[in-house]
């Protein structure tokens, strides 16, 4: 498992606190009395769950598929959080079987509480560095620009790069080779994308 936390990363709502205890695969997240219990195990792989935090109702709860909802809703992590009055206390991605956790600490928090596990061990990062981690530990590519009709295309690959990454055009798909570079796609209709299989949210990383 890959964890980082992000202390002083969001907004305090009162004298709140947030805990994280792991008992194997199962993660129980808790926002003061509230629990939110998640299997890791039954998580599909290639998925992103999010731990929210409704500012209107001030429920807090499981979103699993976040990347999907963000392609219905063609926003971006950021819009929708603040579009809905969404917090986004933990994202869990899983990718070649392993776990990719980010923990975002509300004001005046530097440690992670818990019972069973120190995550004081664990790396502890600013929120500027949310995007450099995930280039680092997930797969992505870079838009290398357009030469007509030519969308240049370059795939790079992190350390959880066992997942295949794709191009596709439409509703197909097809997989780039974990050592190929540099390729060049042409598309007919003028849009490129990239991500995990069978995406729709153009222009966006996955």
């Amino acid at each position: 498992m890959h964890l980082f936390v992000f202390p002083n990363a969001m907004p305090r709502r009162g004298e709140e606190r947030i805990k994280l205890n792991i008992e194997g695969t199962v993660f129980h997240f808790f926002h003061d009395e509230e629990e939110v219990i998640i299997e890791t195990a039954l998580l599909r792989d290639g998925s992103s769950t999010m731990v929210l935090n409704n500012t209107i109702t001030g429920k807090t709860y499981a979103l699993y598929n976040f990347r999907e909802i963000l392609e219905v809703l063609d926003m971006t992590p950021k819009e929708m959080l603040r579009t809905l009055s969404q917090r986004g206390f933990m994202q869990i991605d899983k990718c070649g079987g392993e776990l990719y956790v980010k923990v975002f600490l509300p004001e005046g928090e530097a440690e992670l509480l818990s019972d069973t596990t120190n995550f004081s061990e664990f790396r502890h990062e600013t929120v500027d560095r949310i995007h450099p981690l995930d280039w680092q530990y997930r797969p992505y590519g870079k838009t290398c620009g357009w030469k007509g009709n030519a969308f240049l295309f370059s795939p790079a690959f992190g350390l959880l790069d066992e997942t295949p990454l794709y191009q596709s055009r439409r509703a197909d798909a097809g997989t780039y080779g974990r050592k190929e570079r540099g390729h060049v796609y042409i598309y007919s209709n003028g849009s490129g994308l990239c991500g995990k299989s069978k995406l729709s949210l153009q222009g966006k990383s996955h």
